[in-house]
């Protein structure tokens, strides 16, 4: 699966996580099933695509950093999933930007 939106890359690691946030979010609207195996493939592969397409090379975002981020996400996707939200939407995630401060 390839996502991608136009625009510069980001220049810092807030504007990265909210790429990746926005990125994923974009490709869950396409997703038939919202099972936790799923979610996990599309956050793992959308983000590892962009580290692929070199993305991050302009902004100082570490690969523990980006580790950090798929692991909030997933977490809070889980979250919503154990609600039995059938809609799942990073974009409410962005507790990520917050894991990469502290």
């Amino acid at each position: 699966m390839r996502f991608i939106i136009p625009g510069s890359k980001p220049f810092n690691r807030e504007t990265a996580v909210l790429m990746m946030a926005d990125s994923v979010e974009a490709a869950s609207r396409s997703m038939k099933k919202h099972d936790a195996e799923s979610i996990y493939k599309l956050v793992n592969d959308v983000i590892d695509n962009q580290i692929a397409q070199n993305q991050f090379s302009n902004c100082n975002i570490t690969f523990r950093d980006i580790n950090r981020v798929k692991k909030t996400f997933l977490q809070n996707a889980r979250q919503y999933l154990s609600c039995k939200s059938r809609i799942f939407r990073c974009r409410n995630l962005i507790t990520a930007k917050i894991v990469l401060i502290s």
